[in-house]
């Protein structure tokens, strides 16, 4: 008995077949079997999908951000560690006679809480893509600045007519020195506040570009705990007996 051979189709390819690979779901045809999860390589010997097995890379603008706040954060620590030094250096600490920094300073840190406050009212704004709560947001937490700088304002006014910020008083001059200091970054904050506020007012920001506004919310917070820390080292401290 003469069984015919079968025809063969040369046109017809061969059925690939998945194979499964690490970490879940099957390798596509052709993909390579050295490890990696995708299949074919970019010409720099990565799958095409291995950006998704180890996590998409930190963007250099969040990372330019955070050294940014980094670095300014060592400048204050220096001055803090100055006033530490002084006061423990000192025997009487304010100096004898040094009058009471004024209570004001509680209006001022109560501006610069609300103000974070108000940022992150933005923040939800922005996430649910409500432009005018975003707005809103952000001017609120703009005025609450301007409120938190003439605070200062008084606050500073009423220390030097104490007299408590003469070079012979450290403890007023460190004061000046370092509030002045604070209300310098502070004033950075409102100017990229009142840009990101017109930004935000044309539209220019939504769930998947916000880098403006997060860069802007979390300086803005940032001088707000700087703030929290020294009205605790300068005041709160110093009533304590």
């Amino acid at each position: 008995m003469v069984i015919a051979a079968q025809p063969v189709n040369a046109a017809a390819p061969a059925r690939a077949v998945a194979r499964p690979i690490r970490g879940g779901g099957s390798r596509p045809p052709g993909g390579r079997d050295d490890g990696h999860p995708g299949g074919g390589d970019d010409g720099h010997g990565h799958g095409p999908w291995e950006e998704h097995e180890s996590g998409p890379p930190i963007e250099r603008r969040y990372l330019a951000m955070w050294l940014f706040l980094i670095a300014v954060a060592m400048l204050f620590v220096a001055f803090v560690g100055a006033y530490t030094v002084l006061r423990n250096s000192t025997r009487a600490w304010p100096e004898a006679g040094a009058a009471a920094l004024p209570h004001t300073l509680w209006y001022s840190t109560a501006a610069a809480v609300a103000s974070s406050v108000m940022l992150g009212f933005a923040a939800r704004g922005l996430a649910r893509g409500e432009r005018g709560r975003l707005v809103d947001g952000l001017l609120g937490a703009l005025a609450l600045g301007v409120t938190f700088m003439v605070a200062q304002a008084m606050i500073w006014n009423s220390v030097a007519a104490t007299g408590l910020a003469t070079l012979a008083r450290t403890y007023g001059a460190l004061f000046f020195v370092i509030t002045g200091l604070h209300v310098v970054h502070v004033t950075g904050g409102m100017v990229a506040l009142v840009v990101v506020a017109a930004r935000a007012a044309r539209g220019r920001y939504d769930a998947g570009e916000r880098f403006g506004f997060d860069f802007c919310a979390t300086y803005w917070h940032f001088v707000t705990l700087v703030w929290l820390l020294l009205f605790a080292m300068l005041y709160l401290v110093e009533l304590a007996p």
